[in-house]
């Protein structure tokens, strides 16, 4: 319900009905773990980092042992609040941290390295970006997780049109989608960046 507030632009009542989920279901960990956790993303989003930071000190406290604290998971909670703060190679390396444990699945830890990518790219470490898509390219191929290696071979060449036809989940191609936006902002080309905001 919050995430429908959320999408229709009641992100107050969105935010209300999260920060009551640990109270009411308290025996429930992992789901109020995972409450906490979009409420934290949701304020990141809102460009509110103080509180999300304030977010991530109570889980790490109450939760530690919980999926969204796991090695693999972490970035999930953590790169949304250090790009919403400017911190880019803070981002990427949360990511990069959870790209490189895997355990997860071909299709998350694909876009990590993409995503992770893209932000070293915005914190100006090409080289390190270019690393991860090189890595993703052949980690993660066409054959084992459809649109990622492609669009990390269009990052590297400059040319990020495979994003419009990702075959991904909304939420994953609004991520992507952003990230692009942002980063091809930072490569001169307001145009694109306008397009890809819209998607």
């Amino acid at each position: 319900h919050a995430f429908n507030l959320r999408g229709s632009g009641k992100t107050e009542e969105a935010l209300g009905i999260l920060r009551e989920v640990p109270g009411k279901f308290k025996e429930a960990r992992e789901l109020c773990a995972f409450a906490e956790g979009s409420r934290v993303r949701m304020l990141s989003g809102m460009g509110r980092t103080k509180e999300a930071e304030e977010g991530i000190k109570r889980i790490t406290r109450s939760y530690p042992d919980m999926a969204v604290r796991r090695p693999g998971n972490r970035s999930w909670l953590l790169y949304p609040c250090l790009l919403a703060g400017g911190d880019y190679e803070g981002a990427a390396t949360a990511l990069r941290e959870d790209y490189e444990t895997g355990g997860h699945g071909v299709y998350f830890h694909a876009a990590q390295g993409v995503k992770a990518g893209m932000m070293f790219e915005m914190a100006s470490k090409t080289d390190d970006a270019g690393r991860m898509w090189e890595d993703v390219r052949h980690r993660y191929p066409e054959t084992a997780c459809r649109s990622f290696a492609t669009l990390a071979s269009g990052l590297m060449s400059g040319d990020d049109g495979v994003v419009e036809s990702m075959e991904y989940e909304p939420f994953m191609r609004s991520d992507i989608s952003f990230l692009a936006a942002l980063l091809a902002s930072k490569r001169g080309e307001a145009e694109r960046s306008r397009e890809l905001m819209e998607l």
